[in-house]
């Protein structure tokens, strides 16, 4: 019996772009099978806004049969209107795995970027940059919030997936790399 491999959808939350990436692993490879942003700021009402997302969501769900849904937590910074926001579109991503019967994680921003990178305060870049390294494939982000998204969908197959080393099993990120093979500077 054939078994397929887990196709994780990430989801980087967000109010005027939605990251998302669909990442597939087998035989200890991360394969990258589709990444991008949603813009959603060319919608006036919230309605339109989920009516989109919810279409585009939906359709990548059943193109890549995924397995799982791993979704980045609201960050709560000095906006709590703009985190009462990220918690609405987290709603309508609960609903909809919920209604196609997927399983949907949420994972801490720090906890993310500590999976990928080792440091659960690195940048942006970084994280960009060691999805790239893991994924092996050189890729060019018009947003971060695609590659957020890439690193939520690993962060869930390290945390989920058995055989998957994760750099938290490292004592660095260099560690991590030396072990992988990779160029260390």
């Amino acid at each position: 019996m054939k078994i397929n491999p887990p196709i994780i959808l990430g989801i980087d939350p967000g109010t005027h772009f939605l990251g998302y990436g669909v990442v597939s692993y087998q035989e200890k490879n991360f394969f990258i099978q589709k990444y991008g942003a949603l813009s959603l700021s060319r919608y006036k009402t919230i309605s339109e806004k989920f009516q989109y997302i919810y279409q585009k969501i939906t359709l990548l769900l059943n193109d890549f049969s995924c397995t799982a849904i791993a979704m980045e937590d609201s960050f709560y910074g000095k906006n709590a209107q703009s985190m009462l926001k990220l918690g609405r579109i987290q709603g309508l991503m609960l609903g909809l795995a919920i209604k196609k019967n997927i399983p949907i994680i949420i994972y801490a921003p720090k906890k993310i970027k500590k999976a990928i990178t080792g440091n659960g305060n690195a940048s942006k870049i970084q994280v960009a940059h060691m999805v790239q390294k893991i994924c092996q494939v050189q890729i060019s982000f018009n947003h971060l919030d695609a590659s957020d998204a890439l690193a939520t969908a690993i962060c869930h197959a390290y945390q989920s997936l058995p055989n998957v080393q994760s750099l938290q099993k490292f004592s660095s990120w260099q560690a991590w790399a030396k072990a992988k093979g990779y160029d260390v500077v």
